[in-house]
C-alpha cells in the first residue's frame, strides 16, 4: 500500500507524499531485514530528493541507508553514506544559518523602514495640522455663508411647494368640474333621449290604439251588421271581403308603427352601436355578446323594440346609480325563448329595500306585456345581475 500510494503521488507530482511513501516502504523492508531491497528504494528516493533539492528527505533516506549497510556489515558503503549524510547536515545547517541571517537582515531593513515611516508620519502630521488649520478657516467661511443661504433656500422651497400645491389643486378642481360637466351633460342627454323615445312611443301607442279601437272597432261593427243581413248578395260579399282587407290593413299599419331602424337594420348591430356610443364616453366599458346573431335578428319587431327599451332602461340605471366601470350584456336565443343577462360591477343595492325604486317598474311592465320573467340579484358592493327570459312562439315578423 505504501508503494502504491507513493507511485500515485509521484505520477501526480505530489512530491512530499511520494518521499514519505518511499521512506515508509524502505523502513518496512529494513524492519523485515530485506536490506538490499530497502537500499534500492532508498537510493531512488535519495536521487529524487536531490533532483528536487529536498534536504530533509535526503537526510532521512541517508540515515536509514547507513543503518542498512551497517546491518549488512558493508562498512565501506556505510561510511560513504555517513559522509554524504554529514554533507547534507552541513547544507541544512548552512541553509538554516542563511535563513537566520536573512531574517536578521529583514528585521534590520524593517527597522530602517519603520524609522523612515516614523519620520514621514511626523512630516505628514505637520502637513495635516496645516491643512486642518486651513480647513477650519474655510469651514468658518462656509458655515457663515450657509447660515445666510439656508433660510433663503427654505423660503424659496416653501414658496415652490405652495405654488405646486395651488397648481395641483387647480388641476384637480378643473378635473372635478370637467367630470361634473360631463356627468351633467351625459345625464341631460340621457334624459332627452329617454324623453324623446318615450314621447315617440306614446304617440305611436296612441295612433295604434286609435287605429285599433276607433277604425278597427267601426270596421268590426260594420262587418257584424253585414253578417246579420239575411239576404246575401254578391255586392254584400264583395263589401265584406273589402272590410276584411281594410281591417287587416289597419292591423298592419298598427304593427308598422315601430321605429324604422328596427325594420331596416340588424337588431344586434343596433345594440352594438348603442353600447359603442356609451363606451366612447369613457365612463363605462360595455361588452355585448349576442348568440346566435342570425337567429336573434329574425325576432318580431315588437319584441326587438321592447328588448332595446329594456336594455336602454338598464343602462340608464347603471350610469345614474351603479358607479360601475364595466357592464356585460348577454343576449341568447335558445329553445324558443330569448334570455337577456345584464351584469355590472357597480356598488349594487339592497333588493329588499329599493328594488322597485331604480327604474325596474317600467322594465317589469314591458316584460309582463311579453309574458316574460324578471330576476334581480344584487348586494351592496357586489354589483348587479339582471336576468330576463321571454318566451318566443314565432320568430317571424307576423306574430308576437
Amino acid at each position: 500500500m505504501y508503494a502504491q500510494i507513493s507511485n500515485q503521488a509521484k505520477a501526480k507530482n505530489f512530491n512530499a507524499i511520494y518521499y514519505e511513501g518511499a521512506l515508509l516502504v524502505a523502513k518496512l523492508y529494513y524492519k523485515l531485514e530485506e536490506y538490499n531491497i530497502a537500499n534500492v528504494g532508498l537510493t531512488m528516493a535519495y536521487i529524487n530528493a536531490v533532483d528536487h533539492e529536498n534536504l530533509q528527505f535526503q537526510r532521512e533516506s541517508l540515515i536509514i541507508q547507513a543503518r542498512s549497510f551497517y546491518k549488512q556489515e558493508d562498512y565501506k558503503n556505510a561510511y560513504a553514506t555517513m559522509t554524504q549524510l554529514f554533507g547534507v547536515l552541513n547544507e541544512i545547517k548552512d541553509k538554516q544559518q542563511r535563513e537566520i541571517i536573512k531574517e536578521l537582515e529583514i528585521q534590520y531593513e524593517t527597522i530602517k523602514k519603520e524609522q523612515a515611516i516614523s519620520d514621514l508620519k511626523e512630516d505628514q502630521i505637520k502637513q495635516q495640522a496645516e491643512l486642518d488649520r486651513q480647513k477650519t478657516i474655510k469651514a468658518a467661511f462656509l458655515i457663515g455663508f450657509l447660515v445666510i443661504l439656508i433660510p433663503v433656500i427654505a423660503l424659496l422651497y416653501t414658496y415652490y411647494q405652495k405654488m405646486q400645491a395651488q397648481s395641483e389643486l387647480a388641476k384637480k378642481n378643473e378635473e372635478i368640474n370637467s367630470q361634473k360637466v360631463a356627468a351633467l351633460k351625459q345625464e341631460q342627454e340621457l334624459k332627452l333621449i329617454k324623453a324623446a323615445i318615450e314621447g315617440q312611443d306614446e304617440e305611436r301607442k296612441r295612433i295604434a290604439q286609435e287605429l285599433h279601437d276607433s277604425i278597427g272597432g267601426n270596421l268590426a261593427g260594420i262587418k257584424l251588421q253585414l253578417a246579420s243581413v239575411k239576404e246575401k248578395t254578391q255586392t254584400l260579399n264583395t263589401i265584406s271581403g273589402q272590410l276584411d282587407e281594410t281591417y287587416q290593413l289597419v292591423r298592419d299599419i298598427s304593427h308598422t308603427l315601430i321605429p324604422k331602424k328596427f325594420r331596416q337594420d340588424d337588431f344586434t348591430q343596433l345594440i352594438k352601436e348603442y353600447t359603442k356610443s356609451i363606451t366612447s364616453t369613457g365612463k363605462l366599458n360595455v361588452e355585448f355578446h349576442p348568440h346566435p346573431e342570425d337567429k336573434i335578428n329574425t325576432l318580431n319587431e315588437i319584441v326587438k323594440m321592447e328588448l332595446f327599451k329594456i336594455i336602454q332602461e338598464l343602462m340608464t340605471n347603471t350610469l345614474k346609480h351603479a358607479k360601475a366601470s364595466t357592464t356585460d350584456i348577454h343576449l341568447n336565443y335558445f329553445e324558443d325563448s330569448i334570455t337577456l343577462l345584464f351584469e355590472d360591477n357597480g356598488k349594487g343595492f339592497d333588493t329588499s329595500k329599493n328594488g322597485e325604486g331604480i327604474g325596474f317598474k317600467n322594465i317589469k311592465s314591458r316584460i309582463e306585456k311579453l309574458n316574460g320573467t324578471l330576476h334581480v340579484d344584487s348586494a351592496i358592493n357586489r354589483g348587479t345581475v339582471v336576468s330576463i327570459e321571454i318566451p318566443i312562439k314565432n320568430t317571424t315578423n307576423d306574430n308576437i
